[in-house]
């Protein structure tokens, strides 16, 4: 536009050079003057749309850059708080395996010991159980003839063998006192014979 309006002064110059003395110079002027006119109303609604839009766009523009700020800040504070949540549950995470892996120790001692103190020596097992020769032998019925009895020794004389406690009576002594009995004796009167009960065989194993 500022183009055009520049060739038209251009052009109002140069028919002002040639029609000086002529009749028609002012008719011509006056057209050319009305088409600046124009031309200059034209640029300045122009202008004024070009200033709407521009201040329009600063507006909107303005207002997207404060919600960006906005939304921005706004990122940032949910940003530390999530790390800060982060950081808090990597501390307790810690804690609760450094707990853990305490209690899993503890535990284990515990353990350790209580088994030490419950252990038990433990035998082999063919200490416990019998031998198989050992075991067919139990499982036989017990007769007079299984049973051993111990060998009585031949050098010892039973009518000598005084069982502990016991005395011994001599037959002379026996004797002699049946002579010493009177001869007139009642009939009612009557001498218990002496029994020796046999003693029981001490036997030397």
């Amino acid at each position: 536009m500022q183009q055009t309006i520049e060739r038209l002064q251009a052009q109002l110059g140069d028919l002002k050079g040639k029609c000086k003395d002529t009749s028609c110079v002012s008719d011509t002027q006056n057209q050319l003057s009305q088409k600046l006119e124009n031309a200059n109303v034209e640029l300045e609604f122009q202008v004024l749309n070009y200033a709407r839009e521009n201040a329009h766009l600063k507006t909107t523009y303005k207002n997207l850059f404060d919600s960006i700020s906005v939304s921005r800040a706004q990122t940032q504070t949910k940003i530390a708080s999530l790390q800060n949540e982060l950081q808090c549950n990597i501390y307790k995470n810690a804690k609760l395996r450094t707990q853990l892996f305490k209690k899993v120790s503890d535990q284990k001692e515990n353990t350790q010991d209580s088994s030490k103190n419950t252990k038990f020596a433990k035998q082999p097992i063919a200490e416990i159980l019998p031998k198989i020769g050992e075991t067919n032998a139990l499982s036989k019925p017990v007769t007079s003839n299984s049973v051993s009895t111990p060998p009585v020794s031949k050098g010892v004389n039973n009518d000598k063998v005084i069982a502990p406690g016991m005395f011994r009576i001599s037959p002379d002594k026996v004797s002699r006192k049946e002579k010493k009995v009177p001869n007139t004796v009642s009939a009612s009167f009557r001498t218990k014979p002496i029994t020796v009960s046999q003693p029981n065989v001490i036997t030397k194993k």
